[in-house]
């Protein structure tokens, strides 16, 4: 059995080494491919959910206006008037 190394051996695994780094920078590729394709439509599922939720909020706001106002104004109404200023 032979132990000696040729030049053609070392081409070889040089192109074999190169072989498998292109394999390797193609799925890292494609991998990295697929990571943005799902942030992307993760980012799209939440902007719609972010638009849902600010106006949810905003009728709420809205509501809550309506509820502090409903009780606040009677109140003073009458404050007004026991101080003798018309509303």
């Amino acid at each position: 059995m032979s132990t000696d190394v040729t030049i053609d051996d070392i081409w070889q695994l040089f192109k074999e080494s190169e072989r498998i780094m292109r394999e390797r920078d193609a799925r890292l590729s494609e991998r990295i491919e697929e990571s943005e394709r799902i942030m992307r439509e993760r980012d799209a599922r939440l902007s719609v959910k972010i638009e849902q939720v600010s106006k949810e909020v905003g009728r709420l706001g809205g509501r809550w206006g309506e509820f502090v106002e409903g009780l606040i104004a009677p109140s003073c109404i009458a404050m007004f008037a026991e101080r003798g200023i018309q509303v």
